[in-house]
């Protein structure tokens, strides 16, 4: 046999079994023996999560703590999973969302804790990017590099903590850093 054939029947053993992998049944004895759990809390509608939080049918996401269960139903062979299924961009997902990190459909932006890259995944908007983790805005003082990590809405680069905005006289260098959010930088003032 040549490569090239080799390696496309290698590739497809190896998608076939990571589609069986993660199914409860595939039909075939040979390529899935027994039941199995998707290890991911975001699972298809037809998988139980290894960590028991959820049950066929509930839309396959375990509750967390303090939500309202809003997950979706997604019928047996149904791909579009709907919240938690697979995705890579938003455009995949019935929501617009889709979780980079996780890389599943989220019907809503994650709480605090959650994994991420990048800061539409989240319900506060903040995305740290160094943990990849959705994080709460910080208030004056809080570590930051970015002003969108700051209640106030001001980060000092310098000094990376979360600062008020100045008034009206007082020195700036960029126009966040002003509460009219206008620096006149010939005279570095806020005007």
């Amino acid at each position: 046999m040549n490569r090239s054939f080799v390696h496309c029947l290698s590739a497809l053993a190896l998608a076939l079994g990571l589609v069986a992998g993660c199914s409860g049944s595939s039909g075939s004895p040979l390529l899935d023996p027994a039941p199995t759990t998707c290890p991911d809390v975001f699972c298809p509608a037809t998988e139980p999560s290894a960590d028991g939080g959820a049950t066929p049918g509930d839309g396959g996401v375990a509750p967390v703590p303090g939500d309202d269960g809003g997950a979706t139903d997604a019928g047996p062979g149904d791909f579009d999973a709907g919240l938690g299924g697979p995705c890579q961009r938003d455009v995949e997902c019935p929501s617009g969302l889709c979780n980079w990190e996780l890389s599943r459909c989220m019907d809503r932006p994650a709480p605090d804790g959650t994994k991420c890259r990048r800061d539409s995944e989240c319900a506060g908007k903040v995305c740290n990017w160094e943990l990849e983790q959705c994080m709460p805005k910080g208030a004056e003082g809080a570590a930051c590099r970015r002003d969108s990590e700051c209640l106030g809405g001001l980060c000092n680069w310098e000094a990376e903590k979360c600062l008020p905005k100045q008034a009206a006289g007082k020195a700036c260098r960029r126009d966040s850093e002003c509460l009219s959010n206008v620096c006149n930088t010939a005279l570095d003032q806020c005007q």
